[in-house]
């Protein structure tokens, strides 16, 4: 009972939150989509409405990976090339299933050429731990990956339990290698 009321929560406060850009931008406030490139073609962030993506498409982003459980994105007409959804709960690690499942999946994107951007609500937690998976799956250790994105996107925070299962990931990857 508890999760399904903190889950309608995290619902109810991504529905403010948009409404209350949307309403800033009507009143002639700018908002800049909340995102920071961590390397050529990886964007770490947080959600983002319509207006935001027209301007992360016309920058060239084109893939996205939300981690959001509160919800999914829309495109509008502009569409995009690639669209994976990996509901998580805020404060939660995504699970071992899903950090591999993103990680291929920004992976191909990655060498379609595409620019990829991961996000969850706030750009903080569930899509820094994918993103730091995404990384290490690249070749960098955990430290040098959880650095670099620390230094691109400064308020990311890793709770003690993503720090596991990134190391866990980080295991299983290796072993992965190991057994090609």
């Amino acid at each position: 009972m508890l999760a399904v009321l903190q889950h309608w929560f995290y619902v109810l406060r991504s529905h403010l939150v948009m409404g209350t850009r949307r309403l800033y931008r009507r009143l002639g406030g700018k908002v800049k989509p909340r995102t920071n490139q961590i390397t050529e073609q990886l964007y770490l962030g947080g959600f983002f409405d319509l207006h935001d993506w027209q301007i992360l498409h016309a920058q060239g982003v084109q893939v996205v990976v939300n981690l959001q459980a509160e919800r999914q994105d829309q495109f509008g007409t502009l569409g995009n090339q690639g669209y994976l959804w990996l509901p998580t709960m805020d404060r939660q690690a995504p699970s071992p299933e899903a950090l591999q499942q993103g990680v291929v999946f920004v992976q191909q994107a990655i060498q379609a050429d595409h620019k990829v951007l991961i996000h969850c609500h706030a750009g903080m937690s569930r899509s820094a731990t994918l993103c730091t998976a995404v990384l290490i799956a690249q070749g960098m250790d955990l430290e040098s990956a959880w650095n670099l994105v620390k230094a691109r996107r400064p308020i990311v925070h890793l709770h003690p339990w993503q720090r596991r299962a990134l190391e866990q990931f980080a295991r299983d990857w290796a072993q992965q290698g190991a057994e090609l």
